[in-house]
Formats: structure tokens, C-alpha cells, sequence
């Protein structure tokens, strides 16, 4: 106590004034300056980050959901559009993985069997393709809006799927898929060229056509 009262009366001191007006005042402003700019500095640079996040995760979206428009239409696409719409999936997919957001796992998982299940169905008579893609959509926006509600109905979703889809049905729906990719690239295949030097440019059937005897 005796020690607290002298270093208040030194401070009280023309020495003591003199002291806080030349080195402790200055000290203290440099200090504070120091703490506000590293903290405005901090908001700067997590403000930035979020509107990066927020850019990368609405183009994701975006990338998904127009993948969905094409998938609910897959069976009418060409070979190379179906290329280029898998590739922009792939990416959105590894994207949404990387986004600092909880159940982009499984917000990727979801959208990855979503999706195939609209190409599966889109070869199918009678398939809605309107009401499909307006769920996918509205799914994929609530997740973002309301990621931890959204990952609980995904996972949902994800387990169902897997109970629905035993080994034997996974077996039929390879072959399913493949004589529908198999079709559809016979549909969309080039014509044959003909010969440059047949009379009429034209493929003689009858010849092709055994007669019978």
C-alpha cells in the first residue's frame, strides 16, 4: 500500500507529469491505434471471405440447379451435352464440399443421387419435368438458406435411397442404364456417308434383302 501511495505521489511530481505527457501517453495511443487497426483489419479481411464464400457457393448452386434442368431432360440431349453438363456438375459437386457450411457433404451426396435419379426417370413415359426440377431447386436453395434443417432431410433422403436400391436392383438399373445410353447414342449418331460413286446417292435395299426361293 505504502508502495502504491509513493508512485501516486511521483506521478503528482513535475517529474511524474512530465513522464505520463511524453512517454505514457504516446505509448498508450500507439498501442490502441495498434488494436483498432488490427481489428478493422480482421472484419476487412472476414468480410471478404464471406462475400468470396458467398460468390463461389451462388455459383455452385446456380451450376447445380441448371445440371438439374438438363438432367430432368437427359434422354433428349445429345452425347456432348451430357459431357459438358457432367463436367459442370463434377465441379459444383467439389465446390459445395469445399464451402464452409454444415452438410455440404451431404447437401453433395443428395444432389449427386437427385440427380441421377432425373436422368433414370427422364427416359420414362409421362415423367413430369416441371415439378422435378422445381423440387430440386427449392431443396437445394432451402439447404442454403437453412443448412443444418436441410442436412437432416438429406440425410433422410440418402437412406432411403440406400434401402430402396439393393445390389440385385443396382444390377437391373446398370443394365437399364446402359441399353438406354446405348439407344440414345444410336439416336443421336452421325448418318453413314455414302459411296461417292453410287447413281442416285441413294442406299439400294433391295439389294440388301435376301429373295426367297
Amino acid at each position: 500500500m505504502e508502495w502504491w501511495n509513493d508512485s501516486i505521489a511521483w506521478f503528482i511530481t513535475p517529474d511524474g507529469q512530465a513522464f505520463t505527457y511524453r512517454v505514457l501517453i504516446p505509448v498508450l495511443s500507439v498501442l490502441v491505434a495498434g488494436v483498432v487497426a488490427a481489428l478493422i483489419a480482421r472484419s476487412a479481411v472476414s468480410s471478404l471471405l464471406a462475400h468470396r464464400d458467398r460468390e463461389v457457393r451462388t455459383a455452385a448452386v446456380q451450376t447445380l440447379i441448371a445440371a438439374g434442368e438438363k438432367a430432368a431432360v437427359w434422354n433428349s440431349l445429345t452425347v456432348e451435352q451430357q459431357v459438358l453438363v457432367d463436367q459442370a456438375a463434377a465441379q459444383a459437386d467439389v465446390q459445395i464440399r469445399l464451402l464452409p457450411l454444415k452438410g455440404g457433404d451431404v447437401a453433395a451426396d443428395w444432389a449427386q443421387m437427385a440427380l441421377k435419379e432425373m436422368k433414370r426417370r427422364s427416359a420414362t413415359y409421362g415423367y413430369q419435368v416441371a415439378p422435378a426440377v422445381a423440387e430440386f431447386r427449392s431443396r437445394i436453395v432451402y439447404w442454403v438458406r437453412h443448412p443444418r434443417r436441410a442436412r437432416k432431410d438429406f440425410t433422410a433422403d440418402l437412406e432411403q435411397w440406400r434401402f430402396e436400391f439393393t445390389e440385385a436392383e443396382a444390377s437391373v438399373q446398370v443394365k437399364q442404364d446402359a441399353w438406354v445410353a446405348e439407344q440414345h447414342r444410336k439416336q443421336h449418331a452421325a448418318p453413314a456417308v455414302l459411296p461417292a460413286d453410287h447413281p442416285s446417292g441413294e442406299v439400294d435395299v433391295t439389294a440388301q434383302i435376301p429373295s426367297r426361293q
